[in-house]
């Protein structure tokens, strides 16, 4: 090339070019100076070139040692390009991209360099430095599981702490050690039709997943397409929903139950109606028999009867009534009976129930969560043997617990100690830790919803108690549930007597509402009976109208809750209106939606159960009168 031509290229390059001859530069273009800050040639090439360059470069070696070893590099080889920090005029340090050329001369050590300047580019590099980390940091931190598949192999490429946490996964664990824990789901040859339908992304999905340990929990997914450094990928983000679904489920449940307890109210009602009449007319016949007849005896027996019946509609109502927790002094003994009476109805004859019950087992506890306990730990045992049978085995009794015997999170003292014991097959120890788990069911699909013994666990820890579970291979499963003992109380057994009682009357008018005339035919004799007079009606509204056209005819009202047009609230405040002072007595079933403080409220002087005996009806009739 043309010296000329040769000099007017390296006069008017954009970049830095300098001329080295041994150790010092011996030439440079305009740009050079202003790049390096000088405001002539001379000055700048009359710096020493050490002058030109910080002390030490980035990497933490000295400038002067750097540069000797980049020119013998460059003489070797021919070039050398490499990154390199300046100083300029005015002290400022920044970055070039160095390139030297190796000049052929026999004489002398001769180098092209060529300088330029890279600070919007290290400054891009650190931007984008910056913005993968905060990607990364956000990738780590955030709650949801997160999954970077292949979209064509399906390998699982990159997860982060969320889904490892959630799939019990450690941190020394490949991505690829999450791919058997995949739903079917999740494969890609199952998401890759959808994504094709939707390139935005698929619809969340509702799965089953497994952590690392075996145990299920419930999930939703959602996936999107997302092409990382020219690789087609998935991006699968992961949330476990078990708490929402068992929030869901026990809504569910409560639905269930309520709407149960609305079909077994309306049931109790009309049996109850059916026990009254069937007591009722036994006790006015007893009435006229001699006590000790053998006639007596067997209406007698017939009561007792239909009592025990009253008592197991009760129960029904407990059980399928979802209530809020109405803790009292509760004996266990007596609510354990209870649930095992209704229980042996319903047990093969292949499984025995034997039980040791202590008396006066007291606790301060919610009646219907203990009889649930029960209930459930009871059913547990039994479908344990369901198909070869066995011996369940209850227990209940008092232990005083100290420091050594002293299970978690409870105090020493006296405590109830409930066992409930069967000898089934067993647990198997990698199921047995488990077992309270929510949701957690070895049972086939449909036949458990895996919430039984979480429920029960939840009860007794509420109640201040502690459960254990315990297990052996072919000698069957002890649940043990410790209960802080409330303080005792009378537990004597009532008196009772054959004698007829003396039931206590007057002359006093009373007004009987209710819908079913042969209760309230039953009513009105009992009353008269005792000496009162009485006028029955079975419309409500009928009933109001005789009574707004004499509303001093009658001393007490006795109405019937349930009834169609006016119910017996409705009914007791529209005569509490015409008279305030009025006595007025409100019977009703178990499933009635008037609470007795309501009732009370309004001004109801009082509130009875049906069915009730003559000589409760004539106590609280009385009582109305005289107060």
């Amino acid at each position: 090339m043309n010296p000329d031509r040769y000099q007017e290229l390296f006069e008017r390059s954009a970049d830095a070019n300098l001329i080295i001859v041994g150790e010092r530069f011996v030439d440079c273009n305009a740009a050079t100076l202003v790049m390096l800050g000088y405001a002539s040639k001379q000055e700048m090439l009359n710096v020493h070139p050490s002058m030109l360059s910080p002390e030490y470069q980035p990497d933490g070696q000295l400038s002067y040692e750097k540069a000797n070893t980049m020119i013998q590099l460059a003489l070797a080889r021919g070039s050398n390009r490499f990154e390199w920090y300046h100083r300029r005029a005015n002290g400022e340090i920044f970055p070039v991209e160095v390139l030297l050329t190796a000049i052929p001369d026999p004489g002398e050590q001769m180098l092209h360099v060529v300088w330029r300047e890279i600070g919007a580019r290290k400054h891009a590099e650190q931007a984008l430095r910056d913005s993968r980390d905060q990607l990364a940091a956000i990738f780590e931190a955030t709650h949801e599981g997160i999954l970077v598949l292949d979209a064509e192999s399906g390998e699982p490429l990159n997860m982060n702490h969320a889904l490892r946490t959630m799939l019990n996964l450690g941190s020394g664990d490949s991505p690829a050690a999450c791919r058997s824990l995949l739903p079917r789901e999740l494969a890609v040859d199952t998401l890759r039709p959808s994504m094709a339908d939707t390139p935005s992304g698929v619809a969340p999905l509702s799965v089953l997943m497994r952590r690392h340990d075996g145990r299920a929990f419930h999930a939703e997914v959602q996936s999107s397409p997302l092409t990382l450094q020219g690789r087609n990928c998935l991006i699968v983000v992961i949330r476990d929903v078990s708490e929402r679904v068992q929030r869901e489920s026990r809504s569910r449940h409560a639905q269930k139950l309520e709407a149960i307890g609305t079909l077994a109210g309306g049931i109790a009602h009309d049996f109850n109606n059916i026990l009254a009449s069937m007591l009722g007319y036994t006790e006015l016949v007893l009435e006229r028999l001699p006590v000790g007849s053998m006639e007596h005896e067997d209406l007698s027996e017939v009561v007792r009867s239909g009592q025990r019946a009253v008592e197991l509609v009760r129960q029904i109502l407990t059980f399928s009534r979802h209530t809020t927790s109405a803790v009292t002094r509760l004996d266990l003994h007596s609510s354990i009976r209870d649930v095992l009476q209704m229980l042996r109805s319903t047990l093969p004859s292949t499984v025995h129930i034997d039980q040791d019950l202590a008396v006066g087992s007291w606790v301060m506890a919610d009646e219907t969560q203990m009889q649930q306990v029960v209930m459930n730990l009871c059913t547990n045992a039994f479908h344990a043997m369901e198909s070869t049978g066995g011996t369940l085995r209850i227990r209940l009794r008092d232990v005083e617990l100290d420091d050594e015997s002293l299970p978690h999170g409870l105090s020493c003292g006296s405590h109830l100690e409930l066992l409930v014991h069967d000898t089934g097959s067993g647990i198997p120890p990698e199921v047995l830790p488990h077992v309270f788990d929510p949701y957690f069911t070895t049972k086939p699909q449909g036949k458990g919803s895996g919430l039984g013994l979480a429920m029960v666990e939840g009860i007794i820890k509420e109640h201040g108690g502690a459960i254990t579970v315990s297990s052996c291979a072919g000698q069957g499963t002890r649940f043990r549930v410790l209960l802080p003992r409330a303080a005792g109380a009378d537990t004597a057994p009532r008196p009772t007597s054959d004698a007829q009682p003396v039931l206590a009357g007057g002359p006093e008018r009373i007004l009987v509402v209710d819908d079913e005339p042969m209760v309230a035919e039953l009513v009105r004799k009992t009353l008269e009976k005792m000496g009162y007079r009485v006028r029955t009606f079975t419309d409500s509204t009928r009933a109001l109208a005789h009574f707004k056209d004499n509303p001093m005819a009658f001393d007490l009202v006795l109405t019937d809750q349930t009834m169609p047009n006016l119910t017996g609230y409705e009914l007791a405040r529209a005569l509490l209106a015409l008279r305030p002072e009025l006595p007025i007595v409100l019977c009703t079933g178990f499933s009635s939606s008037i609470p007795e403080a309501k009732a009370l409220e309004l001004g109801i002087r009082a509130y009875l159960l049906k069915p009730t005996s003559r000589v409760e009806l004539a106590h609280v009739v009385r009582r109305a009168l005289d107060s």
